[in-house]
């Protein structure tokens, strides 16, 4: 049988925090303070996940540059629009709502 793991990342919630409020005590059984080097979750989390260091799993960042594979490309296509349109909530709101 596989063992399942889960983890959950709480941003901002950091051992003085977890001391001073608790979360869940009954059902986390594993808590001790963690000490990252890396400041910035982009290099953390697949440091938590895989337990290795960033020049061992190679992930820092989330995003990568790629015009030509890119989901957005379509959007260069709308550069010739008025700034106006896209800089009021209304507009910005339906586009997002599209995917």
């Amino acid at each position: 049988m596989k063992k399942l793991s889960l983890f959950v990342f709480i941003d901002g919630f950091g051992w003085q925090v977890y001391n001073k409020h608790g979360f869940n005590h009954k059902a986390i059984d594993t808590r001790k303070k963690l000490k990252t080097t890396f400041g910035f979750s982009s290099g953390a989390d697949p440091s938590i996940l895989t337990g290795r260091y960033p020049n061992e799993h190679t992930h820092w960042s989330s995003f990568y540059y790629d015009p030509k594979n890119s989901p957005f490309k379509f959007c260069k296509y709308l550069s010739f629009l008025p700034k106006r349109i896209f800089d009021r909530f209304r507009p910005r709101h339906c586009f997002k709502k599209r995917d």
